[in-house]
């Protein structure tokens, strides 16, 4: 059965509109109250407790860095020039791809550091990314509180399909 142009367009809105509603019943439960909402700067720069937070934007026009850290109003922008959108494409599909379950599928290491392509993706992170990340910031931003040199990053590495990159908050690894 073929639907018409404003039976589709009908659909959709009823849709649209029961999201809205679930959205707004979800926002009225205790602590969900900015459920999907962009979250306050303030709010986020109480993750940077401990370091600084590192939100990289992946676009088809732009590339940059955007750093938070305790105790600075601003927030530090850094370009990220030299990584361009295909780029992050091949390396996140080799990731999520060919490094499936702890094994490179092409050569059957169970430790993928010896294979090339991961070399790669380290690679290019590394001049692309962590390089111009700590060169763009003042000299002792990415230091511990007891003033050692800590891990530029630590925990999970996530993107989202608002710059898409796949599913929200999935990770990478």
């Amino acid at each position: 059965m073929k639907v018409s142009l404003e039976e589709e367009t009908q659909r959709h809105h009823r849709l649209a509109e029961k999201w809205d509603s679930l959205v707004e019943q979800i926002r009225l439960l205790p602590d969900f109250g900015d459920f999907l909402l962009p979250k306050n700067v303030s709010v986020l720069k109480k993750a940077a407790d401990s370091g600084p937070v590192v939100v990289i934007n992946i676009h088809h026009t732009c590339y940059d860095a955007l750093v938070l850290e305790q105790g600075r109003n601003e927030v530090h922008h850094i370009p990220l020039e030299n990584l361009c959108y295909e780029d992050v494409e091949k390396m996140q599909k080799f990731l999520r791809n060919d490094l499936a379950g702890g094994t490179h599928r092409a050569c059957g290491l169970a430790c993928p550091v010896e294979c090339s392509g991961l070399e790669t993706v380290l690679s290019d992170l590394y001049s692309k990314v962590v390089y111009p990340l700590w060169s763009g910031m003042p000299c002792g931003v990415f230091r511990s509180r007891n003033g050692t040199l800590g891990p530029l990053f630590k925990g999970r590495i996530s993107y989202s399909s608002r710059f898409g990159l796949g599913g929200k908050g999935q990770s990478l690894w």
